[in-house]
């Protein structure tokens, strides 16, 4: 096919280099996910060492709840910041319950990163130009350092393709509101599709972690030339599993492991849960979930765990053993 000769021509390079780059000079990163993949969340969380070294301060999250009474771009978790991790509530955020996004926050908090919402929170404006005013007036306001904005699917679109007739999205807004260019980056085009189906591109594509696809002329694939409404298309390659756990997790160097003893679940009725807190925190989203079905699934054939728990490195654990009746079980880790 013409298209795969065309595509021949790009060959994977390793994202968080070329981004750890790329970003030096760059005022303002929009990376979108897709919000049923917490990989991409992981991969966010990865990259932002390289964007805080590189001068980045602000980090924007379309998942934080606004406080719409004082400005819409705070947060109505008044106490994020300081705390530095989040609540198990809306009061954080809804997509921030979910492990990997939560774990992204702790991570942004760690570094150093002010956070701010900047969701639609009136009917004043479309959604898309409403985010994108509220980005602008945070900016306005925080000039003295860089900003990320971490979204959804097509809201990294900068181009003027249209959201419908008569609407456009957040990326296309804020270029124009604020007069810079920013760098975009979609992470879902070349993930893989488990119902809808891969691009055509992403079997052709052999790489072993996240990647950035550049030719030799340095041009970046984003798409088809007709098709180019983003910067940088991110490559992820097709997970495998070790243990009952996703190889995007298990690469993580953020965290440590530790197996559990099957003893423990001995007074167990399953099916269970197995959540996982940072001794200390109250009220907080779990930094890793897992399910067991039956004990059996606990050990795999060589007497190994077949599911292991992580949580931060040189954090003690607290984990719970939650049952369908919603019976609890407490055990504690400690990270020599």
């Amino acid at each position: 096919r013409e298209d795969s000769l065309w595509f021949s021509e790009f060959e994977p390079v390793n994202a968080e280099e070329y981004l750890a780059e790329k970003t030096k000079d760059e005022q303002l990163v929009i990376i979108s996910e897709a919000h049923h993949k917490p990989q991409h969340r992981v991969f966010t969380a990865e990259l932002l060492d390289e964007l805080y070294e590189n001068g980045f301060r602000y980090l924007g999250l379309e998942a934080l709840t606004p406080d719409v009474v004082n400005h819409t771009e705070s947060l109505l978790d008044t106490t994020l910041q300081k705390r530095g991790y989040p609540l198990n509530s809306p009061i954080t955020g809804i997509y921030t319950q979910e492990p990997q996004m939560g774990n992204l926050i702790r991570r942004a908090l760690e570094l150093g990163f002010e956070l701010f919402a900047y969701e639609a929170a009136t009917n004043d404006y479309e959604r898309d130009l409403e985010q994108a005013i509220n980005v602008q007036r945070f900016m306005t306001d925080h000039s003295d350092g860089k900003v990320v904005l971490h979204c959804g699917w097509y809201h990294a679109v900068e181009t003027d393709l249209p959201k419908r007739k008569d609407a456009n999205y957040l990326a296309f807004h804020v270029k124009n509101l604020t007069g810079i260019d920013p760098l975009t980056i979609y992470q879902d085009a070349l993930t893989e599709h488990l119902t809808s189906g891969n691009s055509p591109y992403f079997d052709l594509v052999k790489a072993d972690g996240p990647s950035v696809l550049v030719n030799k002329k340095g041009k970046v694939f984003n798409g088809e030339p007709d098709n180019q409404h983003v910067d940088i298309f991110i490559y992820h390659p097709p997970t495998r599993y070790s243990l009952g756990r996703p190889d995007w997790v298990w690469n993580d160097e953020r965290y440590s492991w530790v197996g559990l003893d099957p003893t423990s679940f001995n007074d167990t009725n399953f099916p269970v849960l197995i959540k996982t807190f940072p001794e200390g925190e109250v009220n907080s989203v779990p930094v890793d979930i897992i399910d067991f079905s039956s004990k059996d699934e606990i050990l795999n054939e060589d007497g190994f765990p077949a599911k292991i728990v992580f949580y931060p490195e040189n954090v003690n654990a607290e984990i719970f053993i939650v049952n369908q009746n919603g019976k609890k079980k407490t055990l504690s880790y400690s990270v020599d």
